[in-house]
């Protein structure tokens, strides 16, 4: 193509050679016809270059493409390769996930095993603690006998009624029954009455009422000591039944009361807790078909917003304490 291009421009360029010289020899009408022929060679000429340019632009277009089709495919292998790469990170992410999470809950039954092992051991210490604060402060020997709550319970308060009436506190005994028999050494229950009423002479620092009611429910007998005095704030309310604790509104004693009201219920395999709304009140629940020297079940927890002491007498939510 290139060398039929050169042909036609030396052709063209000797027709206007000889165009020129006739026109300059005068004779018009061959210089016509050497133009004529001139201008036909042009277009031959300019035909033939717009194909070539055509071609080479066809020829361009068929690279481009070849080109973007080859690195199309490229980016493609590549992000197949990328995808797949992912894909594989994502699988070994989520099995090292899985692995941590049994690793985490491995750990976490292993946690609350040591949590339980732990809060048991804390028990049994609180329990040989209160074992040794109640052989300490009960008697040493007990003599079971077959006795009456209501009448143990009305002797106590009539010799106690002088003390009462001095310091202003009324002493009132509710019961639904004459007698409420209960096998029991006759002291521990006098220790009770006798420690609980002594406690409400010294703290209620006010004229009022103790009201002592007694009842039988199911395999149980409940005591329920109430008083209108000014009772305690919930802090000190937690602590009322430990050893040697003395409230903020202590008037004298030792602080012997109340712990060694606890020892005895927890000998005779009962539960006991104190709440401080409206006054004081304790309340005891002892089990009729106990045995002698009976499970150390310590002080039982209450609702919340009462005073609550755990098994084994450790004091956990409060509501105060004298």
């Amino acid at each position: 193509m290139r060398a039929v291009k050169w042909f036609l421009l030396g052709i063209t360029y000797l027709c206007f050679v000889a165009e020129l010289a006739f026109i300059i020899r005068g004779d018009i009408d061959h210089g016509i016809l050497f133009a004529g022929l001139c201008f036909c060679l042009l277009v031959v000429f300019f035909v033939l270059w717009r194909e070539e340019q055509a071609h080479q632009l066809m020829t361009l277009q068929s690279n481009l493409d070849d080109a973007l089709r080859s690195k199309t495919l490229e980016h493609q292998k590549k992000d197949s390769e990328q995808m797949k790469r992912l894909r594989q990170e994502k699988e070994e992410l989520a099995c090292e996930r899985e692995q941590v999470t049994r690793r985490l809950e491995k750990l976490t039954q292993e946690n609350e095993t040591l949590t339980g092992q732990l809060a048991e051991a804390k028990r049994g210490k609180a329990d040989a603690v209160m074992r040794k604060e109640a052989e300490s402060i009960l008697p040493h020997e007990e003599a079971l006998t077959q006795l009456d709550l209501v009448a143990v319970s009305s002797d106590v308060m009539a010799k106690m009624e002088n003390v009462c009436r001095e310091a202003g506190i009324r002493l009132c005994l509710s019961c639904s029954k004459e007698t409420l028999p209960y096998r029991a050494d006759e002291r521990y229950i006098r220790l009770i009455l006798q420690n609980i009423i002594d406690n409400a002479i010294k703290y209620m620092q006010r004229n009022g009422s103790l009201v002592i009611t007694i009842s039988h429910l199911g395999n149980s007998i409940f005591f329920a000591f109430k008083d209108d005095g000014m009772g305690l704030s919930p802090k000190e309310t937690a602590h009322v039944f430990e050893l040697n604790y003395q409230g903020t509104n202590k008037k004298g004693g030792s602080g012997l009361g109340l712990a060694q009201v606890r020892a005895v219920v927890c000998h005779l395999g009962g539960t006991v807790y104190a709440r401080s709304t409206d006054g004081m009140g304790i309340y005891i629940e002892l089990p009729l078909d106990r045995q002698a020297g009976g499970k150390m079940q310590g002080v039982q927890e209450e609702k919340a917003g009462e005073v609550i002491c755990d098994r084994g007498g450790e004091q956990e939510n409060s509501a105060g304490g004298k």
